[in-house]
C-alpha cells in the first residue's frame, strides 16, 4: 500500500442556545501530509468547505495546519475531503446534543438545512429536500417501532447490546466540480454518418452513460449510437475524470453537440416531416450540411448544486470482545434524475461500504524511527470484505429532478458522507450498555478508527 488518505487531528468547539438551536462552530484542522504535500492544500480546501455537512450554523471559523512528516505522502481517495469532514461534523453534533441534554436524532433534525438558508460558502441553499428525505427515511426505516424493539432487547441482553439509530443527514457540497469546471471544459465530439444514420461519440472522460443525452436530444435508436475511445487529439484540453461529476458534464457536452446537429436539420426536418432518421440525414449529405458538432461545457454555466441524503443505521455490539455488527442499514438519497438507477444504488451502496472500512477497519501503524509503514499489506491492514456489509441494506432514491446537467446529481463519491453513522451507532450501543451497568455518564472520545479493540476499552 504506498499511498492513502492523510491523517488528521481536528479540534472542535461548538455552541447552542437553549432552543437548541447550532449557533457557533469554530475547527482547529492539523493535516498530516507526509514527506511533500502533494494534493493536500486541495483536500484540506475541499474538507473546509464542507463542514456543515446538512446542518445550518449561522458562525463558522477554522484554521488549517498542514504538517510535514517522515512518513509516505498521501494523496486524494474517495470523497478526499468530506470524508473527514462528515466524520468530524457528526461527532460534533453528537457531542452538542450529549452537553445539551437532548436526543441526538432530535437534535440533528431541529438543525437542519431550510430552503433558503444560507451555507458555509455564503451560497443559498434551494431545493436540498432534507425535510422530505427526513421524513420518508423515518416512514420506510420503522425508525420509532424499531427503537422501541432496540430498548426492549437491551433489557433482555446484558452483553451483546445493539444500539438505538444514529440517524443524520449527510450531503457533499459540489465544491470540487465548481473548481474543476471553471478550469477547464468537457467536450464531446459528435459525427453523423450519412449512409446509415449512425452516430459516433467521441468524449472527454471514462464512459459512463454519456451516449444517453444524444439519443434523448436526436430522437433516435440508442442501437444508432456508437462510443469511441478518449482521443486527447479529438477533444483536448479537457479536466480529469473525477470529482463525481465527470458524467454529467460529458452528458451536457452531448447534448450540445446534438443541439448543434438538431439545428442545421431544422429547416430540412420541417420539409420532410416524414422521413425516417436515416433517410434525413441521407438527405442532409446530399444538401452539403455538416453532420459533425464538437460540444462544450463550462461548468459555471451549469449551476451550482449539492448532492444530498440521509440515512439510518442499526449496529449490535459484542462488549466482551469489541466486535460489532451492522444489523441494518437505510439510506435515503436524492440524485436527481437518475441515468441508471442500478449504478447509483450500486455507488450508494460501495461507497458506503468503502466509508464502512474507512472509519471502523482500516488502521495505519507507522514505525516510530523510521516512519515505514508497518501494515503494508492485508495480513494487518483490514479492508471490508463480503462479511463486513450490513446484513440488511436498503437504498430508496428520491424521485426529485435536479438543478444540474440532464438533471443529474453526483452519485460516485457523496454517499461515503453516511458510512460515520456506523461509529455514532455502535458508540450508542456501548453507551447503553455503560448506563445498564450503572458507569458514570459521560461523552465518549476514542481515535479513528473506530477497530474492535478500541470498543472494548471504550465499554469498560
Amino acid at each position: 500500500l504506498a499511498m492513502k488518505r492523510p491523517g488528521m487531528l481536528l479540534r472542535y468547539k461548538g455552541a447552542v442556545n437553549a432552543e437548541g438551536k447550532l449557533r457557533a462552530a469554530d475547527w482547529e484542522i492539523n493535516n498530516e501530509v507526509g514527506y511533500t504535500v502533494n494534493m493536500q492544500t486541495m483536500i484540506a480546501d475541499e474538507l473546509k468547505h464542507t463542514l456543515d455537512m446538512g446542518y445550518r450554523c449561522p458562525n463558522y471559523s477554522f484554521r488549517i495546519r498542514h504538517m510535514r512528516t517522515d512518513k509516505p505522502e498521501s494523496t486524494f481517495v474517495r470523497g478526499p475531503g468530506p470524508a473527514v469532514s462528515s466524520l468530524a461534523n457528526l461527532l460534533l453534533m453528537d457531542h452538542l446534543a450529549f452537553e445539551a441534554g437532548m436526543d441526538p436524532i432530535e437534535f440533528k433534525l431541529n438543525n437542519l438545512y431550510k430552503d433558503g438558508d444560507f451555507d458555509i460558502l455564503g451560497n443559498k441553499r434551494e431545493g436540498d429536500n432534507f425535510q422530505r428525505m427526513w421524513s420518508e427515511l423515518l416512514q420506510l426505516a420503522d425508525i420509532e417501532a424499531r427503537r422501541k424493539e432496540i430498548e426492549e432487547f437491551n433489557k433482555v441482553k446484558e452483553l451483546v447490546l445493539p444500539t438505538h439509530f444514529a440517524s443524520a443527514a449527510g450531503h457533499d457540497c459540489c465544491v470540487l466540480s465548481d473548481r474543476l469546471r471553471s478550469r477547464a471544459a468537457s467536450q464531446v465530439y459528435l459525427t453523423v454518418q450519412g449512409s446509415d444514420g449512425s452516430v459516433t461519440l467521441t468524449h472527454s472522460g471514462a464512459e459512463m452513460g454519456q451516449g444517453l443525452g444524444s439519443t434523448a436530444k436526436l430522437n433516435i435508436d440508442l442501437t444508432l449510437i456508437k462510443l469511441k475511445p478518449t482521443d486527447s487529439h479529438v477533444t483536448p484540453n479537457n479536466d480529469v475524470t473525477g470529482g463525481s461529476s465527470t458524467s454529467e458534464w460529458n452528458c451536457q457536452a452531448a447534448v450540445n453537440a446534438a443541439e448543434q446537429i438538431n439545428q442545421r436539420l431544422e429547416t430540412l426536418r420541417a420539409a420532410n416531416p416524414q422521413d425516417s432518421w436515416p433517410a434525413l440525414v441521407g438527405k442532409a449529405v446530399s444538401a452539403g450540411i455538416c453532420l459533425a458538432a464538437m460540444g462544450t461545457t463550462r461548468g459555471r454555466k451549469a449551476g451550482r448544486y449539492c448532492s444530498t441524503g440521509v440515512g439510518a443505521v442499526e449496529a449490535e455490539v459484542d462488549v466482551l470482545t469489541g466486535l460489532y455488527e451492522i444489523r441494518r442499514v437505510d439510506i435515503t438519497m436524492d440524485v436527481g434524475r437518475s441515468i441508471n438507477p442500478g449504478v447509483d444504488i450500486g455507488q450508494i451502496e460501495g461507497a458506503f461500504v468503502m466509508g464502512m472500512g474507512y472509519y471502523l477497519m482500516e488502521r495505519t501503524v507507522y514505525d516510530a524511527d523510521s516512519g515505514r509503514n508497518l501494515t503494508d499489506s492485508t495480513w494487518e491492514y483490514k479492508v471490508p470484505q463480503a462479511a463486513d456489509t450490513p446484513r440488511d441494506f436498503r437504498v430508496h432514491i428520491l424521485k426529485q429532478p435536479a438543478a444540474a446537467a440532464m438533471s443529474t446529481k453526483a452519485i460516485g463519491e457523496p454517499p461515503i458522507c453516511l458510512a460515520p453513522l456506523c461509529v455514532t451507532a455502535i458508540k450508542r450501543a456501548v453507551e447503553a450498555y455503560r448506563e445498564a451497568r450503572g458507569k458514570p455518564r459521560r461523552h465518549l472520545t476514542f481515535d479513528m478508527p473506530l477497530t474492535p479493540e478500541r470498543v472494548l476499552m471504550l465499554s469498560f
